[in-house]
C-alpha cells in the first residue's frame, strides 16, 4: 500500500474504461435518483448546481453535469470493467490479427487453453467450430473465439501444409500487463499494458526476472497504456523511485500529496521511459513523477492528457455510479489534465525503441571513445558515434537531434569536448560526423573526388570512403576506383533514388607516401532523378 491512500472503494484513471462514453448513454434505474443526485452533490470534484440535482432522471442528470467520464454501471457493466481493466477475458487465449487466408496466431498466452491443446505462433485458424475465419477481421473473429466458461470450440488450423484440429475448452484467461525482455547486454525491458490490480506485483516478478539476467540500464514502455487503478500506479512508482513524491491528488476540498513506498525490488541503473499520445491517466501519473525527480529521460510524444481521477461507488439496487472525484497534477504541481507529459525528446513511434537503446548502449566509453552528448534540462545523454551511425539507428538519431531543439550537442569525449556551432547543426551531417571537413557539393554527372596527394590504392574500397543515403543512413553499393594518381571516382552500381546523398571519406584513407587523410571529409550530392 501507498502512503495516505485512504478509500475502500475503487479509485479509477483508467482511459479505456471511459472511451465511447463522453456522451453518456445510461440506462439507469431512476428509482436511485435521489441516491445518484446525494452522491453527485457531495462528491464531484466542482461544486454542482441546482439545475443538475434536479434534473428528473439519472441519465438526464449526468448529462446536465457535463463529466465527460461519468457513467451509471449495472453490476454486469461494472463486473465487464473490472475485468477489462484487470486484462481478464473468458476464450481461448491468443493474440490474433485478421488475414485473407485466416487469423494468423500472433502468440499464445502462457498456461492459456490454447497453449495447453498445443497452438502455436504463426498457427492459421480457418474455422472455429462450422464458422470460416478466412477473410474476416480480428475483431470479429475475437468475438468468435470468445465465449463462457467451460464452453468448447473446435478450431481447424493450417501449419506447415497440414490442416489440424484442436477441441479447446474456454477459461477465464489471465492477461499479463508487465512484458519483460533482455535486449542487449545489460538492458532490460519493461512493457507495461495498463495498471490493473495486477501490475505492481507482475512488475515485482519481471524486475527481479531481469536484474538475474544482469540488467542494469532500463527502458519502460509505456506507450498505448491507458491507465488503471491509482493504487497501482503509486506502487509501481515505488519500484522505479522508492520513497519519492509521485503525485498531488485535489479533490473539492482537500489537496493531498502521495509518495512511493520501498518495496523488496528497487530499480536504481539507467532509464529510458517510451510514451506515445496515447499513454494516459495512470501512465501520465507515472511518467511525469519519473520526470520530476530526475529518474528518467522521457522518450516519445506528448501524453494524453487525462488528470482526473473517477470513484465508483455503490447504488442500493446493485448498481454503481462512476463520477471525477478529483483531479491529479505532478509532483511539481504541473498541470497534467488537458495538457499531457511533454517528452525530454520528441520521437516518432516507430523509432522511440531505437533511440532509447542508443542512449543507453553499453558501448558507451566518455573517457576514451567518440561520442555525441546531448545536454538536456535534467541530463547528459552521452551516446557512440560508431553505433548512431549504424543502419538500425540512423533514423532514431535524425528524430532524437530534431526532438531535442536548441539543447546544446557536444562531440568528443572526456578529455575535450567540443560544441557544435549553429552553423554546423543546419548542414545535418555534423551530427553523425562531426570535425569532417566539408568540401561542398558534389555533382551528380560526376561522382569523383581529387584529393590532392596520389593515393594508396588499396585503401580505395567502402571501408574509407561510403556514399550514404542522408535520409536512410543506407550504404550505397557503388564502384570505387582510381581514376589518376590523386582522384578517385564513385559509381553507384544501381540507380539512385531522388534525394540527398553523403560522399565520406574517412581519415583511415592512405596515400602512397604511407600518410593517412589527416581529417575526414564529406561532400554532398543531391538526386533529382535516376540515371
Amino acid at each position: 500500500m501507498f502512503r495516505n491512500y485512504r478509500r475502500v472503494t475503487v479509485l479509477v484513471l483508467c482511459l479505456f474504461l471511459i472511451i465511447g462514453c463522453l456522451c453518456p448513454t445510461v440506462v439507469a434505474d431512476d428509482d436511485v435518483r435521489d441516491e445518484v443526485a446525494k452522491i453527485v452533490e457531495e462528491n464531484y470534484v466542482d461544486p454542482v448546481s441546482l439545475d443538475v440535482l434536479t434534473a428528473p432522471t439519472v441519465k438526464e442528470m449526468l448529462k446536465r453535469l457535463g463529466d465527460p467520464y461519468a457513467r451509471y454501471l449495472t453490476q454486469e457493466e461494472y463486473q465487464e470493467e473490472l475485468e477489462a481493466l484487470d486484462g481478464n477475458f473468458v476464450g481461448v487465449g491468443i493474440y490474433i490479427t485478421g488475414g485473407s487466408d485466416g487469423v494468423q496466431v500472433l502468440s499464445v498466452i502462457k498456461d492459456s487453453p490454447a497453449e495447453k491443446a498445443g497452438l502455436k505462433k504463426n498457427d492459421i485458424i480457418i474455422a472455429a467450430d462450422e464458422t470460416t475465419l478466412v477473410g474476416i477481421d480480428a475483431d470479429k473473429a475475437m468475438e468468435i473465439l470468445r465465449g463462457t466458461v467451460g464452453s468448447t470450440v473446435v478450431l481447424k488450423v493450417k501449419r506447415e501444409g497440414q490442416v489440424l484440429s484442436f477441441n479447446i475448452t474456454r477459461e477465464k484467461v489471465e492477461v499479463p500487463t508487465v512484458h519483460p525482455e533482455m535486449l542487449d547486454k545489460g538492458l532490460g525491458y519493461l512493457g507495461i499494458d495498463d495498471f490493473g490490480q495486477r501490475t505492481p506485483e507482475e512488475l515485482q516478478k519481471a524486475v527481479k526476472s531481469l536484474h538475474k539476467a544482469k540488467a542494469d540500464n532500463w527502458i519502460v514502455d509505456l506507450r498505448g497504456n491507458p491507465g488503471g487503478y491509482l493504487e497501482s500506479a503509486i506502487d509501481i512508482a515505488g519500484v522505479f523511485m522508492g520513497e519519492a513524491p509521485v503525485v498531488v491528488v485535489e479533490e473539492r476540498e482537500a489537496v493531498e500529496g502521495y509518495t512511493g513506498t520501498p518495496g523488496d525490488v528497487f530499480i536504481d541503473g539507467a532509464m529510458v521511459l517510451l510514451q506515445d499520445e496515447y499513454s494516459a491517466s495512470a501512465a501520465e501519473i507515472l511518467a511525469g513523477a519519473l520526470r520530476d525527480n530526475q529518474r528518467a529521460i522521457l522518450i516519445g510524444k506528448t501524453t494524453y492528457g487525462k488528470g482526473t481521477v473517477q470513484q465508483i461507488f455503490p447504488l442500493s439496487n446493485g448498481d454503481k455510479l462512476k463520477i471525477t472525484i478529483a483531479r491529479f497534477y505532478s509532483p511539481a504541481g504541473e498541470e497534467i489534465n488537458g495538457e499531457g507529459i511533454k517528452p525530454d525528446i520528441e520521437v516518432e513511434d516507430e523509432n522511440c525503441l531505437a533511440a532509447a537503446k542508443l542512449i543507453l548502449s553499453d558501448n558507451r566509453d566518455t573517457v576514451h571513445g567518440s561520442m555525441m552528448a546531448l545536454q538536456l534540462d535534467s541530463f547528459v545523454a552521452a551516446v557512440d558515434i560508431s553505433r548512431l551511425r549504424q543502419t538500425g539507428y540512423w533514423k532514431a538519431w535524425a528524430d532524437i537531434v530534431d526532438g531535442i531543439g536548441d539543447a546544446p550537442v557536444y562531440y568528443g569525449n572526456d578529455s575535450k569536448w567540443t560544441e557544435l556551432s549553429s552553423e554546423e547543426r543546419k548542414l545535418q551531417w555534423p551530427y553523425y560526423y562531426p570535425g569532417y571537413e566539408f568540401i561542398g557539393d558534389i555533382s551528380d554527372q560526376d561522382i569523383s573526388i581529387d584529393m590532392k596527394t596520389a593515393l594508396n590504392e588499396r585503401y580505395v574500397n567502402d571501408f574509407n570512403i561510403e556514399l550514404i543515403n542522408a535520409d536512410s543512413g543506407q550504404r550505397i553499393k557503388s564502384e570505387l576506383k582510381v581514376v589518376n594518381d590523386s582522384t578517385f571516382s564513385c559509381e553507384p552500381l544501381n540507380p539512385l533514388e531522388p534525394g540527398e546523398y553523403w560522399l565520406v571519406i574517412h581519415d583511415t584513407l592512405r596515400f602512397t607516401d604511407g600518410q593517412r587523410l589527416p581529417q575526414g571529409q564529406i561532400g554532398r550530392l543531391t538526386w533529382g532523378r535516376s540515371y
